[in-house]
């Protein structure tokens, strides 16, 4: 199980349906349940009232597609790179936090047309790419010079581990996941509040000490999510339940 975001954005009888039919059922006769990040585990148990025991936390591991993409960082027209539009992804607050920096918005995603009116309504130099292969999306991370991904609510966050890959600093949220998943590998700000995002983001652009070490830290970090690594831990968990 990925996460209980549905839960968040559902109400009413349509809520009851999912809690029973997709959560407490299951996990009720399941053997074990496994998910992706101990804030998802906490969810998992929140909703469906389980033995904590139950619930096993198995990371994502990282593409091998990712690897490190050197690039001189532009401090005069920084690109920031922003992945997904779904509400969680909190684009609305990273359009704030841009506003009037030199700078361009790479959005990776259909663009709303509240959004686009503010991008357009501040003069905002961006780009946006929908439908992009896996290939595309990586030549995206290396041409990026850092990641924004300052979202409401992750299950996971995979984007911070291919920035790491990647060898791109990244600020993200202090909440949910990702501070579990970037590590200490990240700048942490509250994804309600433009000023620490665009904070963050300005220090990223104005020291390169910190983007170096940022990065450093990201190559170690995602070291933690191999795929050798996870199929073991796979491995564990059906050894343990087959016997």
């Amino acid at each position: 199980m990925l996460d209980c975001g549905f839960m968040n954005r559902s109400k009413g009888f349509r809520r009851w349906i999912l809690k029973y039919l997709w959560l407490r059922w299951p996990v009720k006769w399941s053997a074990c349940t496994t998910t992706i990040s101990q804030s998802a585990k906490d969810e998992i148990i929140d909703w469906s009232g389980c033995n904590p025991e139950k619930v096993v936390v198995i990371p994502v591991a990282i593409s091998e597609g990712f690897t490190s993409r050197p690039r001189e960082f532009d401090r005069s027209n920084p690109r920031i790179l922003h992945i997904g539009t779904a509400p969680n992804k909190n684009l609305g607050r990273h359009i704030e936090a841009v506003r009037g920096l030199e700078c361009t918005l790479v959005v990776l995603g259909v663009i709303d047309e509240n959004n686009l009116r503010t991008l357009q309504e501040h003069n905002i130099r961006f780009e946006n790419h929908v439908e992009l292969t896996l290939d595309e999306v990586i030549g995206q991370y290396a041409r990026a010079d850092l990641l924004c991904f300052a979202s409401t609510h992750e299950g996971f966050g995979m984007p911070i581990l291919e920035a790491h890959a990647t060898g791109r600093p990244v600020v993200t949220s202090n909440i949910s996941s990702m501070p579990e998943v970037a590590g200490d590998a990240a700048l942490f700000v509250d994804p309600l509040n433009v000023e620490e995002i665009r904070s963050a983001i300005l220090r990223i652009c104005d020291e390169p000490e910190l983007r170096d070490q940022l990065i450093l830290k990201g190559f170690d970090n995602v070291k933690r999510f191999n795929p050798e690594e996870i199929a073991r831990q796979y491995y564990e968990v059906y050894r343990r339940v087959w016997g």
